[in-house]
């Protein structure tokens, strides 16, 4: 196994902004899941993910943890390694560690933060202070937007509220003149029929105008579509939620989240090339046989 490179030894930021009920501390739990699929597979790396006292957070599927909605403000730190199977220098270099604080809070404390007059909290600190953010859109917390949820949100949202809240948390974090990654997510996938880029998606699903918000030229932005929860397979080919009406996973057996791993490894992969230099002509070598992470499977 290769050690972890000197770089590997910062600690990194990642702040989850979401409405309540879209699912931010599923995503950590379906993270783990899917690293799972990863450490069977690649030949190269292993990848894990521990909790502030060293116990590895195995892959349990959502309904094995709490699933209510976060009442209090609270600190996850979780460290993620991915660690090189081989001794060469790319692998070396390529073994990163990051100590990630996920800042989750209450989801109204969430959408009271970035609401003027209400949002002095430290959750709009935590947030402007995180070069690394995800954002979760659930197209569910829409209103009049008709989309069959087995378990309903406990708030909805007109499009224009949507469109507030973001251009005030992006207009936050452009004002602090750092550089930002912003990893905005389309969560529960799984609950919509729609073949088109995610792009396309927010903006059927949330308009134009939040689309154009997230996509400030001032931040870097990409977007993911992803699921927790995964799909069933029906007959015909057809798909559906891998979900009850209760709220828990329909066939563990088969349970596979949907492109969770992605923004991960987008945010991941950003921090580290600029760990290893950059643009400091000191490092370009390092850079050159710096090895990214995997492509994510899509299914």
């Amino acid at each position: 196994m290769s050690t972890p490179d000197d770089s590997a030894q910062i600690s990194t930021n990642i702040a989850i902004w979401g409405p309540p009920g879209s699912g931010k501390t599923w995503l950590i739990h379906a993270l783990a899941k899917e690293l799972s699929w990863y450490n069977d597979r690649d030949s190269d790396f292993s990848y894990s993910l521990v909790d502030d006292t060293g116990v590895r957070l195995y892959p349990s599927p959502p309904n094995s943890v709490d699933q209510g909605a976060t009442m209090a403000p609270e600190d996850r730190v979780w460290t993620f390694e991915r660690k090189g199977k081989k001794q060469s220098q790319a692998h070396i270099i390529s073994t990163q560690r990051h100590n990630i604080i996920v800042h989750d809070d209450k989801g109204q404390n969430l959408v009271d933060a970035v609401t003027p007059f209400v949002g002095q909290s430290l959750t709009i600190e935590t947030l402007r202070y995180s070069p690394n953010i995800i954002i979760l859109l659930d197209p569910s917390t829409v209103k009049n937007l008709s989309i069959s949820t087995p378990v309903p949100p406990p708030t909805v949202y007109e499009k224009h509220e949507y469109t507030e809240l973001l251009l005030n948390l992006v207009n936050a974090l452009a004002a602090q003149g750092v550089e930002r990654h912003l990893a905005v997510c389309l969560s529960k996938s799984d609950l919509l029929n729609l073949i088109l880029p995610v792009e396309e998606i927010v903006k059927a699903c949330f308009g134009v105008d939040t689309l154009k918000v997230l996509q400030d030229p001032r931040i870097h932005t990409r977007f993911f579509r992803v699921s927790s929860v995964g799909f069933l397979r029906q007959p015909h080919g057809k798909k559906s939620p891998n979900i009850t009406i209760e709220g828990k996973i329909s066939n563990e057996e088969v349970w596979e989240p949907f492109n969770v791993v992605s923004p991960f490894f987008w945010l991941f992969e950003a921090i580290e090339r600029a760990r290893i230099g950059g643009g400091n002509t000191l490092f370009s070598d390092r850079g050159k046989i710096y090895l990214p992470y995997p492509r994510p499977r899509i299914k």
